[in-house]
């Protein structure tokens, strides 16, 4: 998948703009507020033999499914792929809302994300309440429960390295109005090109339709 986006916040730049009501802002560097940035900005060095925690512009939201089929509780969730050109270590990585914040969980898995490579954060790990979605080594994932959540009609997603209050902003996702009955069911799906358009692969077993930490396809 790929980025979309209008301008960040205060710095953050993006690309294209979307559609059917979705806004889309630029990656930032320290949030002193969700959605605030003041610059590029990290976390202090990696241990040895760890992977870096992210910087801002290293992940990009490619994907998101703001409306799923039927009830939305557990199954709304959030796709990130590393841009940069090395592995980036997840483990402090935070979910927020336009009002609450949330730690991504890993359990037992893995928590470092190659170059390239996806990461879904979901409200929920258990495939039973999900939607049908089993986090593995080869679906490399993590919950946030669903104090987070993602508004039908009006939110931002942001995607901090620790709280995203006064952790750093690595990337933030907003829309001001509802995406549109297309969506519905649907994921926001960006692809290489910058184009933002509805997700149209079925997955697992809830009726819902997108592309889970897998490529996005090209937007017509």
């Amino acid at each position: 998948g790929g980025g979309v986006g209008g301008k960040g916040p205060s710095a953050g730049q993006g690309g294209q703009g979307g559609q059917g009501g979705l806004a889309v802002s630029g990656s930032g560097g320290s949030a002193a507020a969700v959605g605030g940035v003041s610059g590029a900005g990290g976390v202090g060095g990696a241990g040895a033999g760890r992977a870096p925690a992210p910087v801002s512009g290293d992940l990009k939201i490619t994907e998101l499914l703001i409306n799923p089929a039927g009830t939305d509780t557990g199954r709304e969730w959030i796709e990130l792929r590393n841009q940069s050109n090395h592995e980036v270590d997840l483990s402090a990585l935070h979910i927020a809302d336009a009002t609450n914040d949330a730690p991504a969980d890993f359990g037992s898995g893995p928590s470092t994300l190659p170059a390239g490579g996806l990461v879904l954060l979901i409200q929920s790990s258990d495939a039973t309440k999900n939607g049908g979605i089993t986090l593995s080594a080869t679906l490399l994932g993590a919950s946030f429960g669903t104090r987070v959540s993602l508004n039908n009609d009006a939110d931002s997603i942001s995607i901090c390295v620790d709280a995203c209050a006064t952790g750093v902003l690595v990337d933030r996702y907003a829309w001001s109005a509802s995406p549109g009955t297309a969506y519905d069911g649907h994921t926001v799906s960006m692809d290489d090109s910058g184009k933002t358009c509805p997700g149209v692969a079925p997955f697992g077993d809830a009726g819902s339709f997108g592309t889970p930490a897998a490529a996005n396809p090209a937007c017509p």
